[in-house]
Protein backbone atom coordinates (compact mmCIF):
# COMPACT_ATOMS: atom_id res chain seq x y z
CA UNK A 1 0.00 0.00 0.00
CA UNK A 2 1.16 3.51 -0.70
CA UNK A 3 -0.32 6.82 0.41
CA UNK A 4 0.87 10.21 -0.80
CA UNK A 5 0.61 13.41 1.18
CA UNK A 6 1.74 16.80 -0.09
CA UNK A 7 3.57 18.77 2.58
CA UNK A 8 4.60 21.78 0.50
CA UNK A 9 4.74 22.88 -3.10
CA UNK A 10 8.06 21.19 -3.66
CA UNK A 11 7.90 17.90 -1.82
CA UNK A 12 5.68 14.91 -1.49
CA UNK A 13 5.96 12.45 1.33
CA UNK A 14 5.00 8.97 0.34
CA UNK A 15 4.47 6.35 3.03
CA UNK A 16 4.76 2.67 2.16
CA UNK A 17 3.33 -0.01 4.41
CA UNK A 18 3.27 -3.74 4.63
CA UNK A 19 0.81 -5.62 6.72
CA UNK A 20 -2.89 -6.28 6.44
CA UNK A 21 -6.11 -4.34 6.18
CA UNK A 22 -7.63 -4.01 9.62
CA UNK A 23 -10.84 -2.55 11.01
CA UNK A 24 -12.32 0.44 9.19
CA UNK A 25 -10.17 -0.27 6.13
CA UNK A 26 -6.95 0.88 7.79
CA UNK A 27 -3.68 -0.86 7.03
CA UNK A 28 -1.95 -2.35 10.03
CA UNK A 29 1.73 -3.00 9.72
CA UNK A 30 5.08 -1.34 9.61
CA UNK A 31 6.20 1.62 7.53
CA UNK A 32 8.84 0.57 5.02
CA UNK A 33 10.00 4.04 4.11
CA UNK A 34 8.58 6.76 6.34
CA UNK A 35 10.60 9.61 4.84
CA UNK A 36 10.27 9.03 1.11
CA UNK A 37 10.53 12.55 -0.26
CA UNK A 38 10.47 13.64 -3.89
CA UNK A 39 11.44 16.87 -5.62
CA UNK A 40 10.22 18.07 -9.01
CA UNK A 41 12.56 19.20 -11.78
CA UNK A 42 11.20 22.74 -11.51
CA UNK A 43 11.87 22.88 -7.77
CA UNK A 44 15.37 21.45 -8.25
CA UNK A 45 16.19 23.99 -10.96
CA UNK A 46 15.01 26.81 -8.70
CA UNK A 47 17.16 25.51 -5.81
CA UNK A 48 20.15 25.45 -8.13
CA UNK A 49 19.46 28.96 -9.44
CA UNK A 50 19.16 30.28 -5.87
CA UNK A 51 22.49 28.69 -5.01
CA UNK A 52 21.07 26.67 -2.13
CA UNK A 53 23.37 24.25 -0.34
CA UNK A 54 22.59 20.60 -0.97
CA UNK A 55 24.37 17.50 -2.26
CA UNK A 56 23.41 16.48 -5.81
CA UNK A 57 24.13 12.87 -6.79
CA UNK A 58 23.74 11.27 -10.22
CA UNK A 59 23.30 7.50 -9.79
CA UNK A 60 23.35 6.72 -13.51
CA UNK A 61 26.18 4.99 -15.35
CA UNK A 62 29.19 7.03 -16.54
CA UNK A 63 28.14 6.96 -20.20
CA UNK A 64 24.72 8.40 -19.25
CA UNK A 65 26.37 11.11 -17.15
CA UNK A 66 28.66 12.04 -20.05
CA UNK A 67 25.73 12.33 -22.47
CA UNK A 68 23.79 14.78 -20.28
CA UNK A 69 23.91 15.85 -16.66
CA UNK A 70 22.94 18.76 -14.46
CA UNK A 71 26.15 18.89 -12.44
CA UNK A 72 25.58 16.09 -9.96
CA UNK A 73 28.38 14.05 -8.45
CA UNK A 74 28.53 10.75 -10.33
CA UNK A 75 28.04 7.77 -8.02
CA UNK A 76 26.50 4.92 -10.06
CA UNK A 77 23.83 2.99 -8.16
CA UNK A 78 26.10 -0.05 -7.84
CA UNK A 79 28.74 2.10 -6.14
CA UNK A 80 26.53 3.82 -3.55
CA UNK A 81 27.53 1.34 -0.85
CA UNK A 82 31.22 1.99 -1.45
CA UNK A 83 30.59 5.76 -1.36
CA UNK A 84 28.88 5.78 2.05
CA UNK A 85 32.04 6.61 3.98
CA UNK A 86 32.68 9.65 1.78
CA UNK A 87 29.09 10.82 2.24
CA UNK A 88 29.07 10.35 6.02
CA UNK A 89 29.61 14.07 6.70
CA UNK A 90 26.37 14.79 4.79
CA UNK A 91 24.18 12.44 6.84
CA UNK A 92 21.88 15.27 7.95
CA UNK A 93 22.29 17.52 4.90
CA UNK A 94 19.79 17.67 2.06
CA UNK A 95 20.76 15.18 -0.64
CA UNK A 96 19.03 15.06 -4.03
CA UNK A 97 19.53 11.90 -6.08
CA UNK A 98 18.66 11.52 -9.74
CA UNK A 99 18.86 9.06 -12.60
CA UNK A 100 17.26 8.68 -16.03
CA UNK A 101 13.65 8.21 -14.90
CA UNK A 102 13.62 8.23 -11.10
CA UNK A 103 13.63 4.47 -10.53
CA UNK A 104 17.32 3.90 -9.74
CA UNK A 105 17.51 7.11 -7.74
CA UNK A 106 14.50 5.88 -5.75
CA UNK A 107 16.50 2.77 -4.89
CA UNK A 108 19.50 4.91 -3.92
CA UNK A 109 17.25 7.11 -1.81
CA UNK A 110 15.85 4.12 0.09
CA UNK A 111 19.34 2.70 0.62
CA UNK A 112 20.70 6.01 1.94
CA UNK A 113 17.72 6.39 4.27
CA UNK A 114 18.29 2.87 5.61
CA UNK A 115 21.93 3.85 6.20
CA UNK A 116 20.76 6.74 8.40
CA UNK A 117 20.70 9.67 5.98
CA UNK A 118 17.85 11.89 7.10
CA UNK A 119 17.03 14.22 4.20
CA UNK A 120 17.29 12.37 0.88
CA UNK A 121 15.07 13.51 -2.00
CA UNK A 122 14.45 11.74 -5.30
CA UNK A 123 14.12 13.75 -8.52
CA UNK A 124 10.67 12.85 -9.87
CA UNK A 125 10.98 11.70 -13.48
CA UNK A 126 14.76 12.02 -13.50
CA UNK A 127 16.66 13.42 -16.47
CA UNK A 128 13.81 12.49 -18.82
CA UNK A 129 11.55 14.94 -16.97
CA UNK A 130 14.33 17.54 -16.88
CA UNK A 131 14.88 17.35 -20.65
CA UNK A 132 11.14 17.38 -21.29
CA UNK A 133 10.71 20.49 -19.11
CA UNK A 134 13.84 22.46 -20.03
CA UNK A 135 15.20 20.87 -23.21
Amino acid sequence: MSATMTTSSDQKVRRHFFGFKGPFGLYIGKSLNPCHMDISVLDLKQKMERGENFVLIDVREPYEHEEFNVGGNLIPLGMVTAALEGLESHKNDEIVVYCRSGARSGQAQAFLQQAGFTNVRNLTGGMLAWMNQFG
